[in-house]
């Protein structure tokens, strides 16, 4: 108990100003957990989330070294690519978000790094991931503008369909705001896909120069439009019948698929230049372009009533 009367003017300034901020002195008995990372300088915690789990960085020498820390305590180091790792938040669920380089990352649970970025930033900051995977943050442009965004976790799901021989791959995933094509480069940048006015976007298949070819829609239900994306990032449309699905892309920009009325009746072969053919297989009521080679020979199948053939379409 204070005793009144060993207490200076200064001491009952101090407390009459703590008490009318509803500040007290912090009562003995609380805990601390020390802990840091071996052979480093400085540990530098960012967020800790409801369990207790922990990210954050260390520093030694002239580099950094991100982590997480379990509630157990066992601690795990990673890197989210080349350049600085810096996680700088983490939600409930174990998913981090931070900074590598100039981009930003997700890490799942399992250790899966997703690097992304907004169109047309060079330097992309996340700042927080909330309960339901969302992330905030800003970037800045080329312009040295800066931006806020949000990015919403795949809610339907993230599917791959295909790899080049660089490592690119392609997919698609759903998110509230509808279905969106992607291509993850080689370097782990996550780049979504999205045909202008599409309700709907999947990319089906990269060719090793990084063209990719897919189907989009404008209308859920109603009609489905194939694109080429060229390594460049310019989409071209086409769409020589009602509907159509294109399914492989060669080395070269030749494209083959599906096309026609609602049961997709004929196969098509896409030139590099625009230029389509429609093909139909001798003796077949449905023919479906599926895979076609570097030398333009197209395997597919027809349905000739009630049993599908396999063939193969030689140029």
């Amino acid at each position: 108990m204070l005793d009144k009367r060993k207490l200076s003017p200064k001491g009952c300034l101090i407390l009459l100003y703590l008490g009318a901020f509803g500040v007290v002195p912090a009562a003995m008995g609380q805990t601390y957990v020390f802990f840091d990372l071996p052979n480093t300088y400085y540990t530098y915690p960012l967020s800790v989330n409801s369990n207790g789990a922990v990210t954050g960085f260390a520093t030694f020498g002239g580099t950094r070294l991100a982590f997480i820390r379990d509630p157990a305590g066992t601690i795990t180091t990673f890197s989210a690519g080349s350049g600085f790792t810096v996680p700088v938040s983490i939600n409930d669920s174990g998913i981090i978000t931070g900074t590598v380089g100039r981009h930003g990352f997700l890490r799942s649970p399992g250790g899966t790094i997703i690097v992304f970025d907004p169109t047309g930033s060079v330097n992309t900051l996340p700042r927080r991931i909330n309960a339901a995977g969302s992330v905030v943050g800003y970037y800045f442009d080329a312009q040295n503008n800066a931006h806020g965004f949000v990015i919403n976790p795949p809610t339907g799901g993230l599917v791959a369909l295909d790899i080049n021989a660089s490592g690119a791959l392609v997919g698609f995933y759903g998110d509230p705001s509808g279905t969106h094509g992607f291509l993850r480069d080689p370097g782990g940048n996550f780049i979504s896909i999205d045909v202008p006015g599409a309700i709907s976007t999947q990319a089906i298949s990269i060719n090793d120069a990084g063209a990719i070819t897919g189907w989009y829609q404008q209308v859920q239900g109603v009609r489905f439009i194939g694109f080429v994306r060229d390594p460049a990032g310019n989409i071209t449309s086409f769409s020589p019948e009602l509907h159509t699905k294109p399914l492989s892309i060669n080395s070269e920009g030749a494209i083959t698929g599906s096309t026609g009325g609602t049961l997709l009746g004929d196969g098509f072969v896409r030139s590099p230049s625009g230029t389509i053919v429609v093909f139909d297989a001798p003796g077949c009521l449905a023919t479906h372009g599926i895979s076609i080679n570097d030398q333009g020979v197209i395997a597919g199948w027809c349905d000739v009533g009630f049993r599908g053939r396999a063939f193969l379409r030689y140029p």
